[in-house]
């Protein structure tokens, strides 16, 4: 049987792994996948792949006034930037893949009895690429989400009238014609069954690669913590383990000169990000890396010292399974996650004894204690 995936990989984002690792192990179940995507990956290169670019710069798609502006410190120019992508780039930023992805599938269908489909959310566009294929053909479809769409916590147009009204519906009428949706975890399954009390709706949590697993990597010499991941001021945001580790410096509990930590992701222009770090007595051991090959961060995941996991401290959290947190499982070092406390993240570390949920300076504070002993004693 052969089963369609579709999915728009975009770069930094370790949620889209989840599909990387389901295509793999498809072929296992009996599935033969063929997978329609924006670009080639060489963890595809044993499958039918149909590739169709598209550059998703929406910067390039903004009025030349706008695109031309250096500095966005100006909130006028914010306001005018925002407002464009909520109405310009409606549903996503992927839009215009919608036809040329769309006619590649014809293509396919002309020459491959195709038994079932499978798409990826977000971006919007595979679920109207799918919901079009099953309209059209009649073929099974499981609209597979790795957040929630229009309930997802960080959807920024919530009070944008009328872009809620209008995605909000977009989302009910596309989702309604899906087979089965899936979800990465129960709370967020519960949440979603709210909007669609109709659809069938199955919980497949996020996961590891067992072939990617830490084969026992050196550590680094000196004590390191890394975060890898985007960042959200505000939300998704180092302030607490700043100002942990800036206290035990003053309380000379810590010499800081054995510390490092490291942000690998998205985060180079996070001027934000730039200015908090400048107000804490522990600026010279913080380091922006920006992105690098996902190889290169899993090894720097391998040799650290501690995992940083960053949560908004937010009921909306509670269902919040990233997948960035079953990467650092597969590292197999401690885990401290900083944020809310209470949801699936927490119950997660509790069940398999790597880590640690603590909301709590105080409770941070004495984590990093507790490890930076152990690293101090046996260097581990």
């Amino acid at each position: 049987m052969k089963v369609l995936v579709i999915y728009y990989k975009q770069d930094a984002v370790v949620s889209t792994l989840r599909l990387g690792g389901l295509i793999k192990y498809l072929p296992e179940f009996g599935w033969e996948p063929i997978i329609l995507t924006n670009k080639p990956s060489p963890e595809l290169n044993n499958f039918k792949v149909i590739t169709v670019p598209y550059d998703d710069d929406y910067i390039k798609r903004l009025p030349k006034i706008l695109r031309n502006i250096k500095n966005y410190s100006n909130i006028f120019l914010k306001i005018i930037k925002f407002t464009w992508m909520a109405f310009f780039l409606y549903p996503d930023a992927q839009k215009y893949w919608y036809k040329p992805a769309l006619d590649a599938v014809e293509d396919l269908l002309e020459n491959e009895d195709i038994d079932a489909v499978i798409s990826s959310f977000p971006p919007v566009t595979p679920h109207l690429i799918a919901k079009s294929i099953h309209e059209n053909y009649g073929i099974p479809w499981i609209a597979d989400l790795r957040d929630l769409w229009t309930q997802y916590g960080y959807y920024v147009y919530r009070f944008v009238f009328p872009r809620y009204y209008l995605e909000k519906r977009l989302e009910i009428e596309t989702l309604s014609q899906a087979d089965y949706l899936t979800i990465v975890s129960k709370p967020l399954g519960k949440k979603l069954k709210r909007l669609h009390k109709n659809s069938k709706i199955c919980v497949i949590p996020n996961g590891f690669d067992p072939e990617q697993v830490n084969p026992g990597y050196s550590l680094s010499k000196k004590f390191s913590i890394t975060y890898s991941g985007g960042l959200w001021n505000g939300r998704r945001d180092p302030r607490k383990l700043f100002e942990a580790i800036e206290q035990l410096k003053k309380e000379n509990k810590i010499n800081i000169n054995d510390l490092e930590i490291n942000f690998f992701g998205p985060n180079e222009d996070a001027d934000w990000l730039r200015e908090i770090i400048k107000s804490y007595e522990i600026c010279e051991i913080i380091k922006i890396h920006g992105l690098i090959p996902r190889d290169d961060v899993i090894k720097k995941q391998w040799e650290s010292q501690l995992l940083l996991l960053l949560l908004w401290d937010n009921p909306d959290e509670k269902g919040v399974f990233t997948g960035k947190l079953f990467e650092y499982l597969a590292a197999k070092r401690p885990i401290l996650a900083v944020g809310y406390v209470g949801g699936v993240v927490d119950e997660l570390l509790n069940q398999t004894n790597v880590g640690i949920s603590l909301s709590n300076v105080d409770k941070i504070k004495e984590e990093i204690l507790k490890a930076y002993s152990e690293f101090k004693s046996s260097g581990s």
